[in-house]
């Protein structure tokens, strides 16, 4: 495999760097003698992406070794972090508006189950008042026809009485022969 490395002299106390012009002619000739052709669109990645995969322990230490061979920082790379942070951001801003909305929901299913168990209450004490009015309406009613049994059979008695006072001052009339009339 030819790489970089392989057509860059190595310099003793310099870095080699895509920024050093020689560096960088020999890499846009190798272009010219062993030239590709694209099928897919393509977009740079840093290796130390691919790193990360195998092993996320190395991904900083790969990142900063590529960096300082290249001699620059990855506009692209930094661009991504910050999509990718602003990503997470909107994701954790609506993860907590959807945690609000549930725990609003839930509060609002709280509070209606709260209100339908009060009023399921209220409507039991309703019914409960009414049976004990309907029960002392009743237990008046039925003191009521009781005294007026006991006055019926009051007048009833009276009358009885009365009429056997008249039959025995008929009677004791008859014997004496005093008119009636001048009894009563």
């Amino acid at each position: 495999s030819s790489g970089i490395n392989a057509e860059w002299p190595l310099r003793p106390g310099k870095k080699e760097t895509i920024q050093d012009t020689h560096s960088m002619d020999n890499w846009r000739n190798s272009l010219t003698t062993r030239p590709s052709m694209l099928t897919t669109d393509m977009y740079l990645e840093p290796i130390s992406t691919i790193v990360k995969i195998a092993d996320p322990k190395k991904y900083d230490a790969t990142y900063d070794a590529l960096k300082d061979f290249l001699g620059g920082t990855f506009k692209v790379i930094a661009k991504k972090k910050q999509e990718e942070n602003e990503l997470l951001e909107k994701r954790r801003k609506e993860d907590e508006a959807e945690a609000r909305r549930v725990q609003e929901t839930e509060r609002r299913k709280k509070a209606d189950e709260e209100e339908t168990r009060r009023r399921q209450l209220v409507e039991k004490r309703k019914k409960e008042d009414e049976e004990v009015a309907r029960r002392q309406l009743a237990e008046k009613r039925r003191i009521e026809d009781e005294e007026e049994a006991r006055r019926v059979q009051a007048a009833e008695r009276k009358r009885k009485a009365d009429e056997e006072e008249q039959k025995r001052v008929q009677l004791a009339a008859k014997k004496k022969k005093v008119p009636t009339a001048t009894l009563r």
